[in-house]
């Protein structure tokens, strides 16, 4: 065995990591951060991590992120790259809005100082809001909406609709909606027209007010809905 020779001069890491650029697909709702050398992960600070629409300290729009959780592939100290599942709320604002996030044009990310450590405990560069990095690759929101519940208020004339994403009220076209007796197609259905309307906002959830000619022919036609 030879002698273990003993280090003269020992100078531990102090050079601050840098957040190289980061992606944004919005049809899986992940972030991902690429940083210049290992990083732990459990010193991520989500409140740190801001998107914007464009690279200002007053942004047309800008999201901080209020949470998220950590991919699998990712999730381990010593990894450069680390993708973030936003939380519902982050999905929710930027499918909202109509400034940011919609494309590589308006997709932008700041950091604060110490947003994450190195293996050493150093922590990484900020960039302000002014120096933002805009994303290197972006995939937009490409999965089709599916209508995941329904229900109908024959008093108030109203039907409420949930969707699993985020629906542009705007093209939602009240007599391309058919209801119907049974789940399968059968006499009794009626097809709305469009003198049924929806005021709702943008969102997961749509109430359509069912005009009165509409209605007359609800209750005259499903009586099997009861």
């Amino acid at each position: 065995f030879f002698d273990a020779l003993e280090v003269g001069t020992f100078l531990s890491d102090a050079i601050r990591p840098h957040l190289l650029y980061f992606d944004l697909d919005m049809n899986s709702d992940v972030v991902t951060l690429w940083f210049d050398e290992p990083v732990r992960v459990s010193t991520l600070q989500f409140l740190s991590i801001t998107l914007l629409s464009n690279p200002s300290n007053a942004p047309i729009d800008s999201r901080v992120l209020v949470g998220g959780d950590i991919t699998a592939a990712t999730n381990y100290n010593g990894t450069v790259t680390v993708s973030i599942h936003m939380s519902q709320a982050d999905v929710r604002y930027l499918k909202l809005s109509t400034k940011m996030a919609t494309s590589r044009l308006n997709s932008y990310i700041s950091i604060l100082q110490d947003t994450i450590q190195d293996m050493a405990g150093n922590g990484v560069v900020g960039i302000r809001q002014n120096l933002s990095l805009p994303v290197r690759y972006f995939t937009p929101d490409f999965t089709p909406v599916n209508l995941i519940a329904f229900s109908m208020d024959m008093n108030s004339g109203t039907l409420h609709l949930t969707f699993n994403d985020i629906i542009n009220a705007s093209t939602l076209y009240p007599n391309t909606i058919t209801i119907q007796a049974a789940r399968v197609l059968d006499p009794n259905y009626v097809t709305l027209t469009a003198s049924s309307f929806t005021v709702s906002p943008n969102g997961y959830y749509i109430d359509i007010n069912i005009s009165a000619a509409d209605l007359k022919h609800l209750r005259s036609s499903l009586q099997a809905l009861g």
